[in-house]
């Protein structure tokens, strides 16, 4: 059986993982609660945009097929060329009526060669099965993308799935598995924890071709199972002071942490943030770190110890801003009368300094007092007010502005 197929739609259902890889090692996972994101999905993980299981979710229809001929364009009349597959699988036909075996023809050019296998996404429109452009997938691939369990699973259970396929040997494959886990909830990696393999995560951690971009993970799982052993192993590394940028290094500066506690932070404390020669990347992530501990493993940690070292990162202008904002949404108001003393200061003297500053006195200002935590007392509150009034007097404009924006 031969089906003329609708063609592509302008769109693309399909996703070819390995064309984003270079889009994995681009750069840091910033926190969740400070930019826009997937929330609560993991803080230290650069995520494909979609994974195959979110991708099945929404495919009316989903096929694996092989490549078996094409015909070029034809510039003299504009025809756009052809190409022939053959189905082997049917994983959902939607609108289709396609079996294995029939042959599917696509009014578009994609040069192959036979045997190569793809899978094809399809969606329908005005009652038929328009196929998105066939994107390259082995048959390892296919069937762990079928055999995955359906996302109305919980997504622990999910997880321990996608768990045997972090590094598997088939690219696409190990980037999908790394995704699942990058975009899944903090809390449901705590739960299958015990599931986690330290040996193995070693390796990873130490493979010098493990994606940069996934050592933030491997080192939060560490940190989730780990020994005091592998605590060394990670104190070794997050404790050097390289010159170079060093993706995932606050995942495991976490996982650290999660391993050491308030000793481990104490270290990290008297090494890095002590030090104004460490490189601002190894400070951010340190920054990384404290906003994770503070969100998620309170426990770790003394909150009075999170904020101290947060404190310190006020002292770095390239960080500066950050760490008030930090600050202000920790209720941090003691800060409040040394904050407005440094306004316009050299090293407060940049406008984004400038704005988290006012951001940061508006919030105080606006507390209400409370006996309990470290909300302000009476007089913290009367403070605030009064340096906010020091701060429309010596720089109106800029207060105005803050007014009329979000900084938080």
């Amino acid at each position: 059986m031969t089906i003329q197929g609708s063609g592509p739609n302008g769109g693309r259902t399909g996703f070819n993982f390995s064309a984003m890889l270079q889009g994995l090692l681009a750069g840091l996972c910033a926190w969740w609660g400070v930019t826009a994101g997937n929330a609560g999905a993991c803080p230290f993980c650069a995520a494909p945009a979609t994974t195959y299981s979110e991708q099945l979710e929404t495919a009316e229809a989903v096929v694996f097929v092989e490549w078996q001929a094409c015909s070029s364009p034809d510039p003299a009349t504009f025809a756009a060329g052809q190409t022939i597959y053959r189905i082997k699988s049917v994983y959902r036909p939607g609108a289709s009526t396609v079996r294995p075996g029939d042959l599917v023809t696509l009014d578009y050019y994609q040069s192959g060669q036979a045997g190569e296998t793809f899978w094809m996404l399809g969606t329908t429109v005005e009652g038929k099965c328009q196929w998105a452009l066939p994107v390259l997938m082995s048959q390892a691939c296919w069937d762990y993308a079928i055999q995955a369990p359906l996302r109305s699973v919980k997504t622990s259970e999910r997880l321990r799935y996608y768990l045997k396929s972090l590094e598997h040997p088939d690219v696409e494959i190990a980037i999908d598995a790394y995704g699942e886990f990058a975009g899944a909830p903090y809390s449901q990696l705590v739960e299958i924890s015990s599931a986690f393999n330290r040996a193995d995560l070693l390796k990873w951690l130490s493979d010098p071709i493990t994606p940069p971009t996934r050592r933030g993970l491997y080192g939060l799982m560490l940190g989730l199972c780990g020994s005091q052993e592998d605590a060394a192993y990670l104190e070794a590394i997050v404790l050097e002071q390289p010159e170079e940028t060093r993706f995932g290094i606050d995942g495991m500066l976490a996982g650290y942490v999660l391993l050491t506690g308030e000793q481990g932070l104490q270290r990290i404390a008297e090494k890095k943030l002590s030090d104004r020669q460490t490189p601002t990347s190894e400070a951010y992530a340190v920054m990384q770190m404290l906003r994770f501990l503070w969100e998620y493993a309170p426990e770790r940690v003394p909150r009075a110890q999170l904020i101290q070292a947060m404190r310190v990162l006020v002292d770095r202008p390239e960080l500066a801003s950050l760490a008030i904002l930090d600050l202000a949404r920790w209720k941090d108001w003691e800060l409040t009368a040394m904050l407005t003393q440094r306004y316009g200061t050299e090293s407060f003297s940049e406008r984004d300094v400038k704005q988290a500053v006012i951001r940061f006195v508006m919030l105080a200002s606006e507390e209400q007092a409370s006996p309990e935590g470290i909300v302000p007392t009476g007089g913290q509150i009367s403070i605030a007010r009064e340096c906010l009034q020091t701060l429309r007097a010596k720089d109106p404009a800029t207060v105005k502005y803050v007014e009329r924006h979000t900084f938080d």
